[in-house]
């Protein structure tokens, strides 16, 4: 009987305050590891996808708009204690509160894909330079 209120005890505790914590902050270790781990899964899949030999600079792009979309932390909810991907807190602050109530995760959510774009592009056309200068080099 005590391993299931142990288990029903971790998913839902109830905090002096009578809010219901999903997860304990220790907890939140091993879930933000999950996550990153499924993600990273993800953009193993998605990486060679996205190696166009034509447009290589699209590819660059994709790929940091993918990683800042998944792995931009948020704060989960008001107090600020606990961090989630911006990309969930967003989805579960528009249905559980209302859209207007996304956009807490969706402004540092854009901020970091806008940062993404912006390095990669920097990453991108300054290796790029590089390489033209060794194949200048390699040339003569």
């Amino acid at each position: 009987m005590s391993g299931s209120a142990n288990r029903g005890d971790f998913f839902a505790r109830i905090n002096e305050m009578g809010e219901a914590i999903v997860v304990s902050l220790g907890d939140m270790g091993l879930v933000w590891l999950v996550y990153l781990t499924a993600a990273a899964g993800f953009i193993a899949v998605f990486w060679p996808l996205t190696r166009f030999r034509r447009f290589p600079w699209l590819g660059w792009m994709l790929r940091a708009l993918l990683i800042a979309l998944l792995c931009t932390p948020w704060y989960a909810n008001s107090d600020g204690r606990v961090l989630a991907p911006a990309l969930m807190v967003a989805a579960l602050d528009a249905i559980t509160i209302g859209q207007d109530a996304a956009a807490r995760a969706l402004i540092p959510l854009g901020v970091s894909m806008a940062g993404a774009v912006l390095l990669s592009n920097i990453i991108y056309f300054r290796l790029r330079a590089r390489r033209r200068r060794l194949d200048e080099i390699h040339r003569y």
